[in-house]
């Protein structure tokens, strides 16, 4: 896997949250957590993010949110999400709960 470019390891199913979040500010909370299916040409997955938000509903709630008017411990939310839309085989998460992020409610799927 280390001797893949990084687009097909997302392909692959490995999501990685970095520790400084790397949202597009003027992106919505839901394009940021769908961007890396946009990005590798993949399906979207409704269930998948159907998902994500019942783990996580205070992203729900601001799903249409520019991710610039976030605190910083909503956009670790968010980057979360973006790895686990994508990380079905592997989830990196670099730091996950500095910047207020709370403790997840469920296992990944």
């Amino acid at each position: 896997m280390t001797n893949q470019p990084t687009h097909m390891r997302a392909r692959i199913g490995v999501g990685y949250m970095p520790e400084d979040r790397r949202l597009i500010p003027e992106f919505s909370v839901e394009e940021n957590i769908l961007l890396p299916l946009d990005a590798t040409g993949q399906k979207r997955q409704p269930e998948r993010l159907k998902w994500i938000y019942e783990l996580m509903p205070e992203i729900a709630r601001f799903a249409n949110r520019k991710a610039i008017t976030l605190s910083g411990g909503q956009q670790k939310l968010v980057a979360s999400g973006r790895a686990l839309i994508i990380g079905r085989s592997l989830l990196l998460l670099d730091e996950p709960f500095e910047g207020g992020c709370s403790g997840f409610g469920s296992t990944i799927d």
